[in-house]
């Protein structure tokens, strides 16, 4: 980054400077402290929820799919931490998978108690954050700035993590 910086200020070629600052931004956009990317979202109950309705609470994000073994198997882990959590941390999943009924389906059957969103095929939702795999974390702060891109997953400490942020005990 350091050296992305430096040239993008020292070198005589606009081309140069232009590429040197595409990248410098590439590589910061999901770094600590950066703005996280605002999204407009439906859950399977056909109501719209924004990024910036979470303002005021950490917002733990979750991108997985039905077909996903680790996705499901920590989907009930993140039904504890919300109640653990109440209105402090926001758990936030986004379904994409490709056929919205083969999501609806699955929430309808396991009935999480955390909100429960449909991506909607926005590949550049999967863009903004940078969604290579599933499932991917992302970790926003009240100030809707990101704390922690990719995330730590629930079942590696996120309760010791979570219980530092927020001031509530681990048991």
């Amino acid at each position: 980054l350091y050296i992305l910086t430096e040239f993008s200020k020292q070198t005589k070629f606009i081309e140069h400077r232009t590429i040197a600052l595409d990248y410098l931004q590439l590589y910061t956009r999901l770094s600590k402290e950066a703005v996280a990317p605002a999204f407009t979202l439906k859950n399977f109950n056909n109501e719209t929820f924004t990024l910036s309705e979470f303002k005021g609470r950490y917002v733990y994000l979750v991108f997985w799919t039905t077909w996903c073994v680790p996705c499901i198997s920590e989907m009930d882990f993140l039904t504890k931490m919300k109640q653990k959590y109440g209105s402090k941390v926001e758990f936030v999943s986004i379904a994409c998978d490709k056929q919205y009924l083969t999501a609806y389906y699955y929430m309808q059957q396991k009935k999480p108690e955390i909100i429960s969103l449909y991506w909607g095929n926005q590949y550049s939702l999967l863009e903004d954050y940078d969604v290579r795999a599933y499932p991917t974390y992302v970790l926003i702060g009240p100030d809707g700035k990101i704390v922690s891109y990719p995330a730590i997953s629930p079942g590696v400490n996120l309760d010791y993590y979570l219980s530092f942020l927020t001031d509530i005990k681990v048991k």
